[in-house]
């Protein structure tokens, strides 16, 4: 119940605040800048996302763990205030940077230290290009509970390509970014990734005024369908990744035939006028999940490169229905306030 209060007071804050600036600062600092005094082109991912390996470690010195492999390279520094940060490269470029506090275990509760809601996105500004901007009404929760927050760096869209982001299983556009926040418990951030982002696949549907009675009702059954393809999905990830599953043939199977029932289904719905640019992203999220399907079994025969097809394929549909179910909920929420 914590962690849900958490997270409704900061989507809250986020559905309020204006677009955030990063500023050229250390991890301490906030996202104050004037417009003006936003570092610009490939200053503005000087030893940020985006950056060169070079310049973090002219600013933090070597790494204290180095594992590197053809295509990535993952590296932890420590920082000032004792943060440590994981920075992922990629031919020598950040793509992805894991930030935890500093850990104060209060021997009372023993719980680690974290960001509070005033102080999350001062920390993640300090580590994407300075000159994002946050898309705070695109925020929404992804399948592990987690908060994630659209951003767009036009410095981070010169140094990236299509390709890179495809090769790190991202689906935004060169200049996409986002900030991933995990909730803890005590009501706190545990820990953050601003990395390369997988942008906003939605489009906003053109409404005015409340929804009428037909429009609820669709937009109830998506819901339904969202569920069920989440909580099978669960279900899946749970015996395949979890080391002490029995694999159980059964589950996976059942999940999969799920997945291509659910596309069938929400092939045969039928949107009202005004949401069927909502029901096109519906049936795409379940399409990508009946391949996923598809690929998981080519993949048990042992077809190349199906089995990084599925992971692909599986990881986009959840991005595209984490992000209807967040708009549906706007909808919905936006009706009741209407």
């Amino acid at each position: 119940m914590r962690r849900l209060v958490f997270c409704l007071l900061l989507v809250l804050c986020l559905l309020g605040a204006q677009p955030v600036v990063a500023q050229e600062a250390s991890p301490a600092a906030g996202p104050e800048a004037s417009p003006s005094a936003v570092p610009r082109g490939t200053q503005a991912l000087d030893g940020r996302l985006g950056g060169s390996r070079e310049r973090i470690e002219q600013r933090y010195g070597p790494p204290e763990q180095d594992a590197e492999d053809a295509d990535e390279t993952f590296a932890r520094y420590t920082v000032l205030g004792d943060e440590t940060i994981t920075v992922s490269f990629v031919a020598g470029q950040v793509v992805q940077i894991s930030v935890l506090p500093a850990r104060t275990d209060d021997p009372a509760t023993a719980s680690p230290s974290g960001w509070t809601q005033d102080q999350v996105f001062t920390v993640a500004a300090a580590w994407l290009p300075a000159d994002a901007v946050f898309v705070p009404q695109a925020t929404y929760t992804n399948l592990q509970g987690n908060l994630v927050v659209p951003c767009h760096s036009a410095a981070l869209a010169q140094v990236t390509t299509t390709m890179i982001y495809r090769d790190v299983v991202r689906f935004g556009v060169p200049g996409d970014c986002q900030a991933v926040f995990f909730p803890a418990a005590n009501g706190l951030i545990a820990g953050m990734d601003v990395e390369l982002g997988d942008g906003v696949v939605l489009p906003v549907p053109d409404l005015k005024g409340p929804l009428a009675a037909e429009e609820q009702t669709y937009l109830t059954a998506v819901v339904t369908l969202l569920d069920q393809a989440d909580a099978s999905v669960r279900a899946f990830v749970a015996e395949t990744v979890n080391p002490t599953s029995q694999r159980d043939p059964r589950v996976m199977s059942d999940a999969t035939a799920t997945w291509s029932a659910l596309a069938r289904h929400a092939q045969g719905m039928s949107a009202p006028p005004r949401l069927e640019v909502v029901h096109t992203v519906v049936q795409a999220a379940m399409d990508l999940l009946d391949q996923a399907a598809v690929d998981i079994a080519a993949a048990g025969e042992g077809v190349e490169d199906a089995a990084l097809r599925w992971q692909r394929e599986a990881r986009e549909s959840d991005v595209w229905r984490a992000q209807l179910r967040a708009q549906i909920t706007s909808l919905l929420t936006r009706k009741a306030d209407a």
